[in-house]
């Protein structure tokens, strides 16, 4: 793992490239998408057409079918003279990894940002979009490229949109940066991760009960935690009570409930306010977040329990694409119903639930489960409408009651990164796997990856680690590089506190870096897990 202080940049098409200024008018002629002189796309079929973007970063391509349906599917062309690609797609609803390659026929489904290079050189990015109630996403063929429109509503149906954003130049850094703001300026449903706040504790090293205890998290183990973190003089400033302190019940359906909106008496005694003045009082933590899922709890809400949010019975029906890459996901896991407090309730559900934290000391949430919402999307107005309403109650929640302080988790579709003008930190790879050898390079390879395109819109948390784990020191340096918060999941007497004091300052407070941390250029287009190329992350 490398950190660079600075990284040599060079203009892209529509900025300042001097070779490019005079060819930044994109056009649509005979099936070939054109940037003055330079072939970007061919073969497009006659269903696309181009809409012009003011920023001149690039151009917007607009689908039209011609029966209207809850899903849209076209063709979409190849890149000229693709070389190889990089991009960055979803394997489950909740998490984006990325992906290599030399042809459009490995580019897989749903893939929310791809980055190609050419023969001579140049980058061509792809950036599939969403319109009304549509998401689009790119997948390949072995004759080119598939566009995938979705609304996840039988009900709710259209005929396209502007699907995709497009641009070519030679410094895809430039390029994502330019491309967002023109992404943005188009959609107008968020703001860029530079015009928004990062949340206080970002900036204070912390400790996380996941790892330690897992759902077993009890008042007495926090302070078993904590404690274990004094006697060694490093002491958490952010402490994340994660999954186990809510109270919820096993359905006879299969899945897991939420029935109070007060801590489970058995572990917490029904009030959070003990612990949280504990761990003020007696270790000096200055943030106490916990952990709830966006729909309540895994299965979502039990109405019969919590009367008054019209909580609807819905099934999990995920997309094809996902259930092709993991067949039993309707039904694996958390059980196949889901208890869902519909759009127009689900503000009031956050405000009863974030005042009652405050009042007991809390300072703020991580909100787990994010796009598992698109699947019960069905019946409730569609996957667009209904996580942007979710989204402006939990943001607006939030900002009333914790000053801004929420990590969003398993959140990874794209609603979530282009529909948050209000928050900025985003976990962006699965979990930290501690008992899981082969999953540490890839956990880094795939953080700096996706803060290539989505680092634009959101601050990339990379997860905690464990300080004592034999990997300890590897995932040290990556959230040293990283840009975002640093916290752990130490179990109690099993810390590196070598490692530890390389990262906190005797206040707390971590050395973190200005910018995201992302792979550098001569590793941008390879698949470090699998290619003999080195990953080199940089940052400022």
């Amino acid at each position: 793992m490398t950190m660079l202080v600075s990284l040599a940049t060079f203009p892209a098409c529509g900025q300042t490239d001097p070779s490019l200024t005079a060819a930044r008018d994109y056009s649509l002629r005979d099936g070939t998408l054109w940037c003055g002189t330079r072939a970007v796309l061919q073969n497009i079929p006659s269903g696309f057409t181009i809409v012009n973007d003011p920023t001149r970063a690039g151009v917007f391509l607009k689908l039209t079918v011609t029966h209207s349906s809850a899903r849209i599917e076209s063709a979409l062309g190849t890149v000229t003279n693709l070389r190889r690609f990089t991009s960055s797609h979803r394997d489950e609803p909740w998490w984006m990894v990325p992906a290599a390659g030399r042809t459009e026929g490995e580019v897989r489904p749903e893939t929310q940002w791809l980055l190609g290079e050419t023969d001579a050189g140049e980058c061509v990015m792809l950036v599939p979009l969403m319109d009304g109630p549509f998401v689009f996403t790119l997948s390949g063929e072995a004759n080119g490229l598939k566009l995938t429109g979705e609304t996840a509503d039988p009900a709710v149906t259209g005929t396209g949109g502007v699907a995709m954003f497009v641009s070519i130049g030679t410094d895809p850094y430039a390029m994502a940066d330019a491309g967002a703001s023109a992404v943005m300026k188009h959609l107008r449903t968020g703001k860029l991760r530079q015009q928004k706040p990062l949340p206080d504790f970002v900036n204070y090293f912390g400790w996380c009960t996941w790892d330690s205890f897992y759902k077993e998290v009890s008042a007495d183990k926090v302070r078993t935690g904590l404690q274990s973190f004094a006697t060694g003089g490093v002491k958490p400033p952010l402490l994340i009570l994660d999954d186990g302190w809510q109270d919820y019940k096993k359905m006879p359906t299969g899945e897991e409930r939420l029935v109070s909106l007060s801590p489970n008496q058995e572990r917490f005694g029904g009030d959070l306010a003990p612990t949280v003045r504990l761990a003020k009082e007696d270790f000096k933590v200055r943030v106490v977040l916990v952990w709830h899922a966006f729909m309540g709890y895994w299965g979502g809400v039990d109405g019969n329990a919590l009367p008054g949010y019209d909580v609807r019975d819905v099934g999990r029906s995920f997309s094809p694409a996902i259930l092709k890459m993991n067949p039993g996901l309707n039904t694996n896991w958390w059980g196949h119903m889901v208890g869902v407090v519909p759009g127009d309730k689900i503000a009031r559900f956050y405000n009863d639930y974030h005042s009652r934290l405050k009042q007991q000391g809390v300072d703020g949430v991580k909100v787990d489960s994010q796009s598992a919402i698109e699947g019960v999307a069905a019946g409730l107005g569609g996957r667009v409408a209904l996580t942007r309403a979710y989204r402006k109650g939990l943001e607006d929640s939030v900002n009333k009651y914790f000053d801004g302080r929420l990590i969003n988790c398993m959140a990874n579709a794209m609603e979530t990164y282009y529909c948050s003008p209000r928050s900025t930190d985003m976990r962006t790879s699965i979990d930290f796997w501690p008992r899981s050898p082969e999953s540490h390079g890839k956990h880094l390879y795939c953080n700096a990856q996706v803060g290539v395109w989505f680092g634009e819109f959101m601050q990339p948390d990379w997860d905690m680690f464990q300080s004592g784990h034999p990997m300890g020191s590897f995932h040290a340096a990556g959230r040293a590089v990283s840009g975002g918060a640093v916290y752990v999941s130490d179990t109690p007497e099993a810390h590196n506190f070598e490692v530890l004091r390389k990262l906190v300052l005797t206040d707390g407070t971590v050395l973190r870096a200005d910018n995201v941390g992302r792979p550098t250029r001569d590793c941008l287009f390879a698949d470090v897990t699998r290619e003999p190329v080195l990953l080199k992350v940089f940052n400022y």
